[in-house]
């Protein structure tokens, strides 16, 4: 489990908090959560402290914990008490040139599960807010990312160690930031593009999207292999999306099913909605075949009838078919 502890002081810190129980027994019962491992990095300014979300164990064994962004698009800020060094120096861990995208933010962190207090190992970096990711029946880390309060879009990546995805030097398809602040990128810097999103869903129009609508708000992903579900949904992604919270467009409130294929040496994306009308969807799983999702409130639009849902509590659907 992962935990976010804001620390006062003369600059804050955002304490990240990492624990684990014992072995579940046969009965289902849980011990008692332990703190295993803990970091800290500063705290966010504005409102963008995204922090510590999605962890899960990789095919390798080891753990992946994605640490979203303190920043909108990497502005140094001016508040009292808060780091002004937008998302932080440090060096390249492909052992290329220093680039200041997180000190333990906007990337994804590995560890490993059997050693105890321990330095996370950065995986990947220039990854804004990586709210979901998962892997594929190759063995492919996705993730899905929010993008900034600009107009740039959403991204689904195909995460690889040593890797950069932008952030926060370019949004998208190489798109430069939308801002006047905007930090430059290091001369010689090289990011890897985002997953192409040949629709129908989850796109603007009709033309590709690298790769989901501005301010759809991606959150939680699986890998969905087979279960009670028709056959064709098998081996493909599902994608909740939790809503847009910047602009009146109704925009998400929904899930996607994505389908991946190679193209290139890259990945495209086929897309179709697969639910719709939700209540601020935000995580979703699998348990027996069935694809279960998290509803975070009962709102289903911004604003309209739908909107006034927010304070409601949310559900936990399940979704099945026969045979």
């Amino acid at each position: 489990m992962t935990a976010n502890v804001q620390v006062p002081g003369k600059t804050f810190i955002n304490r990240v908090c990492l624990y684990r129980t014992s072995p579940v027994g046969t009965g289902g019962d849980v011990a008692r959560p332990e703190l295993w491992t803990r970091f800290d990095h500063p705290y966010g300014i504005g409102g963008f402290n995204h922090g510590a979300g999605r962890i899960a164990q990789g095919p390798d064994g080891m753990i992946y914990l994605g640490v979203g962004s303190r920043t909108d698009h990497g502005e140094s800020g001016d508040e009292p008490n808060m780091s002004r060094l937008g998302e932080g120096p440090h060096p390249d861990v492909s052992g290329g040139p220093e680039l200041p995208g997180g000190e333990f933010t906007a990337c994804i962190l590995r560890f490993d599960p059997a050693k105890g207090q321990q330095a996370p190992e950065v995986y990947s970096r220039g990854n804004r807010n990586p709210f979901g990711f998962d892997w594929d029946d190759k063995g492919r880390l996705i993730d899905a990312e929010h993008g900034p309060m600009a107009d740039h879009p959403e991204e689904l990546n195909w995460v690889r160690r040593g890797g950069h995805y932008g952030f926060p030097y370019i949004f998208g398809d190489g798109e430069a930031p939308a801002y006047t602040d905007g930090p430059k990128a290091p001369e010689g810097a090289t990011f890897l593009s985002p997953i192409k999103n040949m629709g129908p869903a989850g796109i603007l129009g009709i033309n590709p999207m690298f790769s989901l609508a501005p301010h759809s708000a991606p959150g939680g992903m699986v890998f969905y292999r087979t279960g009670k579900l028709p056959e064709r949904f098998d081996n493909s992604i599902f994608l909740a999306r939790f809503g847009n919270l910047v602009n009146y467009n109704r925009i998400g409130f929904d899930v996607l099913n994505i389908r991946l294929e190679g193209e290139g040496g890259e990945l495209v994306a086929h897309t179709e909605r697969f639910l719709d009308g939700l209540g601020r969807p935000i995580d979703l799983c699998v348990g027996d075949g069935r694809l279960y999702v998290v509803e975070y409130c009962r709102q289903s639009e911004t604003v309209g009838q739908g909107s006034s849902g927010y304070k409601a509590g949310g559900r936990v659907l399940e979704v099945t078919a026969s045979p």
